[in-house]
Parts: C-alpha cells; sequence; structure tokens
C-alpha cells in the first residue's frame, strides 16, 4: 500500500503500512524534510562525555538538520541552563528537524522514579519538537 498525506505543512510518504508495521520515506513538516532510514545524533546526559549545552551548540553551530533531544535532560536543567539552552534550540528549531524523546532512558539509568507524564507534557508544552516520543 502506498500513500500520501499532504495538509498545509505535512506531509509522508508511506510505502508500506500493515496492522504491525509501516515503513515511512520521507516526512516533510514545516518546510523541513528528512527520509528514512535516517541519523538522529542524540544529545543525553547518561554515558555522554560532553555537555548538553556544548553538543546543542556544536549541531547547531555546523546546522545539523536533524537531532534528538533528552526530554528528562532539558527538563531537569538548572534554570539558568535551561533558558540558555531554550535559546538555542530554538533558533535550531528556524531550520532544523528536532525530535524529543520519553526521557526514560535517563530516568531509568539515573534511578529517578519523579519523572513522569506530567512532567513530559510540561517540556512539550513549551519547547513543541516536530516528533517525540
Amino acid at each position: 500500500m502506498h500513500f500520501e498525506e499532504d495538509l498545509e505543512t505535512s506531509k509522508k510518504k508511506i510505502v508500506h503500512e500493515s496492522a504491525k508495521f509501516s515503513r515511512i520515506v520521507e516526512i516533510l513538516e514545516n518546510n523541513r524534510e528528512f527520509t528514512t532510514p535516517t541519523y538522529f545524533p542524540s544529545i543525553s546526559s547518561y554515558g555522554v562525555k560532553f555537555s548538553m549545552r556544548d553538543s546543542l551548540y556544536l549541531l547547531n553551530f555546523h546546522k545539523y538538520p536533524r537531532l534528538l533531544l533528552s526530554a528528562y535532560d532539558l527538563y531537569n536543567s538548572e534554570p539558568t541552563e535551561k533558558k540558555s539552552l531554550m535559546r538555542i534550540i530554538k533558533e535550531y528549531q528556524g531550520r532544523g528537524f528536532l525530535f524529543v524523546d520519553s526521557g526514560i532512558y535517563e530516568s531509568f539509568w539515573k534511578k529517578d522514579s519523579r519523572w513522569d507524564i506530567n512532567c513530559y507534557k510540561n517540556l512539550m508544552e513549551q519547547i513543541q519538537p516536530d516528533m517525540y516520543t
């Protein structure tokens, strides 16, 4: 099965769809596109030697077209750091495709039971990414 969805700024090309699996080959969102398979550099505090701010700055500076950001890390940033991160993110969103994950990976490894759906919803309202899980 093959179909295309075309809204004002959103378009998806799906080459296969079934009850369990779909194969999307292209997504156009707000005049930014990516094809699959694709690579999203992940910015996470767990197991990474660079700070979230440095990683985000580097990807933004080099205009990398896609990035995956940890919701948990952004939500738990210190207020002044979060303000700086949000400024970089807003600049990035002007041209890059932002994917924000659930933050469950980081909260699990840091054994932080305070991370819940309400924290996640609060952050999603602030950041409004192109994609999220």
